[in-house]
Order: C-alpha cells, then sequence, then structure tokens
C-alpha cells in the first residue's frame, strides 16, 4: 500500500463548511492551512501576540 501526505494551502476563498468538511472526510487524511482575511476583531484579539512576538 502507498501512503503519501498531503498539504492543502488555500487563501481565504477556502475557508468554506463544505472544504473543511472535506478536509475532515475520514477516508482523506489530508493537512490544511488557510489564510484568512484580517478583520478589526482579530486584530484586536491578537495584539498581545504580536507584541510579544516583536520583542522576542
Amino acid at each position: 500500500m502507498i501512503k503519501v501526505k498531503l498539504c492543502f494551502r488555500g487563501d481565504s476563498g477556502f475557508s468554506r463548511p463544505l472544504i473543511f468538511d472535506w478536509y475532515g472526510t475520514p477516508c482523506r487524511v489530508v493537512e490544511y492551512i488557510v489564510g484568512l482575511t484580517t478583520n478589526s476583531r482579530f486584530e484586536k484579539l491578537s495584539q498581545d501576540i504580536h507584541y510579544e512576538a516583536a520583542i522576542s
């Protein structure tokens, strides 16, 4: 049996529930990285993380 490791990388256009469900289907073991667009709420919530990363 051939084992293949797949990793999908996409932009925010691929961050849809149907796509995430497809990744998690038991017969499809796919690692994925999906970039998300920024928004003001996430920016505010992540300020401490950005600050810590900048001073490290």
